[in-house]
């Protein structure tokens, strides 16, 4: 026995879901923004003028909040260290470590050029030493040089472009919190007019949706083949989901196949099932499952036709009203 307002039940979870859904991605990237506010601070007001001996007075990086800077260094050296990109064994690409001096200390920097020609008119943002930097290329530098153990900052210069690198992040926090908003108006919307759901648009095509909806609850509820979330009533194909509802009616199916999707070895399996109107009705399942509901199907309309060739695609593809036609001739000559 179904529930005699399942239709508006399920509306009313797929509803629930989407503000969930848009209300839990609004929240996170109103956190994510949150969080970087200081880098869009920077990015707005920033590069700040600063002097070379207050950097060289940093302790504790991430405690700056005027990280993207301009300062003019006292000098620039090679470091003698660098790194290369191949692909498919052949370089493609090299970045330099250099280092900055500034008030008898020195900051690391990365470049794509010679360290030695790098501009003393710094302009960059501060950010923590990666691990794998300290333990190698400084580490090498103070193996070489045991008295400059104490001269290296524990911290990098960047001296890239700061503009696309938050700017990007901004832009990615400003597009999904505005689709979450879009997603939450949608779903208001559907919410205070429920013939906007997708679901009683669907229905729309066969009637007035109340009593299209009324028709599916009672064959639902009387004899009905069930395979899985599969239902074939005397009228309908329907397919049920927590959240979702398809449905078709038997007689208007023209063509079906079984989809096999291989993802790295885990084949998933669906029935595509086609109305003459176009609309794709498309059941997941065990394979078993998948080759029941067609049979069913079959069974009740055996003029449809069954399987996939490219000859069938471009066929319902390039002249879909021969193809329904051929259908209907199918169904008369079955009839006879």
């Amino acid at each position: 026995m179904v529930s005699e307002n399942f239709i508006q039940s399920i509306i009313s979870r797929s509803n629930r879901n989407r503000l969930l859904l848009f209300a839990g991605i609004l929240l996170i990237a109103l956190i994510g923004g949150a969080l970087a506010i200081n880098a869009y601070r920077n990015l707005f007001s920033g590069p700040f003028v600063t002097e070379a001996d207050a950097i060289a007075e940093i302790e504790d990086v991430e405690a700056v909040s005027d990280y993207y800077i301009r300062f003019e260094a006292d000098d620039a050296i090679d470091t003698g260290w660098y790194e290369v990109s191949t692909r498919n064994g052949v370089e493609t690409s090299r970045r330099y470590y250099g280092a900055f001096e500034v008030d008898r200390k020195y900051v690391l920097f990365e470049t794509p050029s010679d360290p030695a020609e790098t501009d003393l008119n710094v302009t960059g943002w501060l950010v923590p030493m990666p691990s794998d930097v300290r333990d190698e290329v400084l580490a090498d530098i103070i193996r070489q040089e045991p008295r400059l153990e104490d001269d290296f900052l524990p911290f990098m210069i960047q001296t890239g472009d700061f503009n696309l690198n938050v700017g990007a992040g901004l832009a990615a926090v400003v597009v999904i919190a505005l689709g979450a908003i879009i997603g939450l108006v949608i779903t208001f919307q559907r919410m205070g007019n429920p013939a906007a759901h997708p679901i009683l648009k669907n229905l729309a095509r066969f009637g007035e949706p109340e009593q299209v909806s009324q028709q599916i609850m009672t064959e639902m509820d009387g004899q009905k083949e069930t395979i899985g979330k599969f239902n074939l009533t005397r009228t309908w194909a329907v397919n049920l989901g927590k959240s979702s509802l398809d449905v078709a009616k038997v007689n208007d199916v023209v063509w079906m196949y079984k989809k096999v999707v291989n993802n790295r070895g885990l084949k998933s399996y669906f029935a595509h099932v086609y109305d003459r109107q176009g609309k794709l009705l498309t059941v997941p399942g065990k394979e078993a499952e998948v080759d029941q509901i067609m049979g069913a199907i079959y069974r009740r309309a055996p003029w449809v036709i069954a399987g996939f060739s490219g000859d069938i695609e471009k066929a319902w593809n390039k002249d879909r009203a021969a193809f329904i036609a051929q259908v209907d001739q199918r169904r008369q000559q079955t009839a006879q």
